[in-house]
């Protein structure tokens, strides 16, 4: 057999390839944010009466990690897997080569920008964001972690490109790893060992996103360097037919990537606009301390967005799991079957994630308190954020299929339609709603979002969707129904259990899940409501349970 045949790779359209790539990526998601909650637990109890604080402190730093990460990756990572599989396609081996080394070089000198640039605003930043001078350690010690962060990126990018992802599964499970397990023991030492401040915990919390990224950034290095052999080989076989540029190779690819950029950073954007008024509007309107602003803020942003960010994980994971297939449809211009995908994932995404939302509401207060102790307004608030997240899980569902329809653009006019509708109601709902007021705005920009993206989505497929609503209504019909049910025997377990109490808090949650979650699976198999979603699985699982 020819080599260079046997390295041929198939050529994938280039916004499959953003996707795909955002579609790993997204999913990874789920895992962090899952880690992410089980360690707030302890984390949180060890802070003692200053958790809504320090949990506040290390939200808001993590919000500008985020802003300022997007921008030193400025698409780097799609663009080079992108790239790299499309002239490895073409045999044009060096050409990706050459830009993987370049995107590298780039994503180096962009993260030790982002990285002076936090480093020298740490003051200002915290002024802004409310925090005042307890922040600037803070926003400084993920100064590091902005100067590593890039490159591991573009290195996964690379693997991204030559479609190994194992070494990418094995990087995102390192980096997450070894950031609890930081976070965990720095912050057991310093609270319990040595009974030192706070902010120092935190500082070293924030700090372990750098030591995550060091240990995930090696692991990669040792991965390349272990395929370097495939790396010369390649090198030979190179066809070095292309002229072009890697400069103009790169703009290109960069302009072409960008809007998905743009879109994945929408959610973090509305995470910033609160930063920035909540404590600052509040101030100016309120006789409220600087502490209990930060404690509110804690109760408004940083608590509930530990739990209520898997709902939104879940959601994507759920969507990219059936992503490829929509892609493969819509490359072959099967309008019917596009049509028919986009209608049934539509209704998966309510059958899975609406019931666990509307649980979730059900058992707010124990839930939050198995999480960060009792507290009557930080559960009234989670309720809340667990609405907004649904409503947000929707967007982004909508968003998503827009851009498999290649209709990219238009998801980011209204992805913008509603950070805007956002931005013009969010001081008058502060001064109108306090602590409410930045949910109420979120929710209402939010649900502009998805109806504009629902409504091209219809317009897009030229097809009647009224099928899909009947059965939506169906399913809500039956959470509702199944929710009620689950009302009463949380109240009855009341009799009983305290929800104000850890442990018997848990008790409530597993009790009234696994009635749910039974009820809940039994009148959707029942009713075979369940087959039309989920095919073949749920009757399966029907012969298993005996449910006629």
């Amino acid at each position: 057999m020819d080599k260079r045949k046997a390295a041929y790779r198939p050529v994938y359209h280039p916004k499959e390839k953003v996707i795909q790539q955002a579609s790993w990526l997204t999913s990874g998601i789920f895992y962090s944010c899952l880690l992410g909650a089980l360690v707030t637990i302890p984390w949180y109890a060890w802070m003692k009466e200053q958790g809504n604080i320090a949990n506040s402190y290390y939200d808001m730093s993590l919000t500008w990690f985020g802003i300022l990460g997007l921008a030193a990756t400025a698409g780097l990572p799609s663009v080079v897997a992108q790239q790299v599989e499309k002239y490895n396609a073409m045999s044009e081996y060096r050409v990706g080569q050459r830009l993987f080394i370049r995107c590298l070089q780039i994503s180096l000198g962009l993260g030790i920008l982002a990285a002076g640039a936090m480093f020298l605003l740490a003051p200002l930043l915290s002024n802004i964001s409310g925090g005042g001078n307890d922040l600037t350690a803070i926003y400084r010690s993920m100064s590091l972690a902005l100067v590593v962060f890039p490159v591991m990126r573009v290195l996964q990018g690379y693997f991204q490109g030559m479609q190994d992802m194992f070494s990418i599964g094995l990087s995102q499970l390192v980096y997450q790893g070894l950031r609890a397990l930081y976070v965990l023991l720095s912050s057991f030492f310093l609270l319990q060992v040595v009974q030192s401040n706070f902010r120092t915990a935190v500082i070293q919390s924030v700090f372990a996103a750098a030591v995550g990224a060091i240990g995930s950034l090696v692991l990669l290095l040792l991965c390349w360097q272990k395929d370097q052999e495939r790396w010369e080989i390649q090198g030979m076989r190179s066809l070095d037919k292309v002229e072009t540029s890697i400069q103009i190779i790169l703009w290109e690819a960069f302009l072409e990537v960008l809007p998905y950029v743009l879109l994945g950073g929408g959610l973090i954007v509305y995470k910033l606009i609160d930063q920035l008024t909540f404590i600052p509007t509040m101030t100016a309107h309120t006789n409220y301390s600087g502490d209990q602003l930060l404690n509110l803020y804690g109760l408004l942003r940083a608590n509930p967005d530990r739990i209520a960010v898997i709902v939104i994980a879940a959601a994507g994971t759920l969507l990219l799991r059936y992503l490829p297939s929509l892609l493969e449809r819509a490359a072959k211009q099967q309008k019917q079957e596009v049509v028919r995908f986009i209608s049934i994932h539509l209704q998966r995404f309510v059958y899975v994630i609406l019931p666990v939302v509307v649980w979730l509401i059900i058992n707010v207060r124990p839930v939050y308190t198995l999480f960060y102790g009792a507290n009557l307004l930080g559960s009234r608030i989670l309720g809340i954020v667990l609405l907004v997240s649904f409503i947000a899980a929707f967007g982004m569902i909508t968003a998503l299929l827009l851009q498999s329809l290649d209709l990219v653009k238009p998801a980011l006019y209204y992805w913008i339609a509603g950070l805007v509708l956002k931005g013009i109601l969010q001081l008058p709902l502060i001064e109108l709603l306090e602590v409410y007021g930045p949910q109420v705005a979120t929710c209402l920009g939010l649900l502009l979002t998805s109806a504009l993206s629902l409504r091209k989505i219809k317009r897009a497929t030229k097809s009647n969707y009224q099928l899909a609503f009947r059965r939506v209504l169906l399913i809500a019909l039956l959470v509702v129904f199944c929710g009620l049910i689950t009302l009463g025997i949380k109240q009855l377990s009341y009799f009983w259990l305290s929800p104000d109490k850890r442990l018997q808090a848990l008790l409530i949650c597993l009790l009234t899940g696994v009635m749910n979650t039974g009820l809940y699976l039994y009148l959707t198999l029942k009713i075979r409501l369940a087959d039309k979603l989920l095919g073949a699985r749920a009757k399966r699982w029907r012969k298993n349970l005996r449910i006629k």
